[in-house]
């Protein structure tokens, strides 16, 4: 991927560590991402400060439609959109493949756009700041694990990209859930 080529990010979603991993991935490679944020968190005090200074799309309940589009608008002038397609924590018990149920807008943001789509698994992020808690310190650090795949270009309607996205959702969460577990 290089830095004149837009960029759809998906990840699972089992923390707010998740975000700063995104930021952590892409910015690694030099990429700026925005990265769509249920519109609640933006209230939160430093947090919301935060998430505005980094370019964060907020996603209001009922306006989720306003967010997809304002991506589709930063994937066309070529820049990266980050989305957890979950569109919330997801807690264990409702992720038995790994993954928990995804929204539609994750289909409409792969289908619009000549973009490859970035599907990135991550396990233990919840360790790391779980999901109804703040961040926590560890004596001994948790394992997180982090595992990509590259999707081309996703033809067709937006239901048959969400349908690809989820599939290599599931799949590079459980290699990344298997990492994560493998002894050090």
């Amino acid at each position: 991927m290089d830095d004149n080529q837009a960029v759809l990010l998906c990840a699972n979603h089992r923390s707010l560590f998740d975000l700063i991993l995104a930021y952590m991935l892409l910015g690694s490679w030099g990429l700026p991402i925005r990265c769509l944020v249920n519109g609640k968190y933006f209230d939160t005090p430093g947090l919301g400060w935060l998430l505005r200074v980094t370019g964060c799309i907020p996603v209001l309940s009922g306006h989720g439609d306003e967010a997809i589009d304002e991506g589709i608008a930063i994937l066309h002038a070529n820049g990266c959109v980050g989305i957890m397609p979950e569109g919330r924590l997801i807690p264990p018990e409702e992720r038995p493949t790994g993954v928990g149920p995804v929204r539609t807008g994750v289909g409409r943001l792969a289908a619009s756009v000549e973009a490859p789509v970035l599907v990135v698994g991550a396990a233990n992020s919840d360790l790391v700041w779980p999901r109804n808690g703040v961040p926590r310190p560890h004596l001994r650090r948790p394992t997180v694990a982090l595992r990509a795949r590259v999707l081309p270009k996703l033809h067709g309607p937006a239901e048959a990209a969400r349908d690809a996205i989820v599939a290599a959702m599931i799949e590079v969460v459980a290699e990344a859930e298997a990492a994560a577990a493998a002894p050090r």
